[in-house]
């Protein structure tokens, strides 16, 4: 082999590896997500709180492919286990869903305004953990899983092909 050659090897390699690893990365946030959401919805109980603050955050991200998306932002106050606990989530799990238009953001806030007494769910193994809507998040997740696993294949594909001179 020549020294072109081992370098293209080389190469190949490298972006076959990371690609792999990239790949896993992302399948295991999207799987993850999962395990912690339904882990979440089984070890639930309901409590009541109150809602002290609605809002919208507004993030747009830069480069080439710049957008903008809309999070709905709810933050309530809650008891259990005789500790006052403040909350933010709407769903179980560690994301938020951000939305392409403000008013899809603040459709899911519609229902309710500041000062109003709410259903929440806590986490009884993590009760600082608590969410509004005891459901999953399932389109986000297989999205990421989907993602990692086309971005693995890719990367075993270009090891293959670099390990076996394809």
């Amino acid at each position: 082999m020549t020294g072109e050659q081992l370098f293209i090897t080389g190469v190949q390699l490298l972006f076959g590896l990371l690609f792999t690893v990239l790949g896993g990365l992302i399948l295991y946030g999207g799987v993850r997500n999962v395990v912690v959401q339904r882990r979440a919805i089984n070890a639930k109980t309901g409590v009541t709180g109150t809602v002290t603050n609605l809002d919208i955050d507004r993030d747009t991200s830069h480069g080439t492919d710049s957008r903008t998306t809309y999070a709905p932002v709810i933050e309530y106050e809650y008891h259990y286990h005789g500790r006052e606990r403040t909350g933010y989530r709407l769903y179980p799990g560690d994301t938020s869903k951000g939305y392409s238009s403000r008013s899809e953001a603040e459709a899911k806030l519609e229902p309710f305004e500041e000062g109003d007494e709410i259903t929440l769910y806590v986490d009884t193994d993590d009760p600082d953990h608590a969410f509004v809507h005891p459901t999953t998040t399932p389109a986000r997740n297989v999205l990421s899983a989907g993602v990692g696993v086309v971005f693995s294949i890719v990367g075993v594909g270009i090891l293959f092909a670099s390990i076996t001179g394809l």
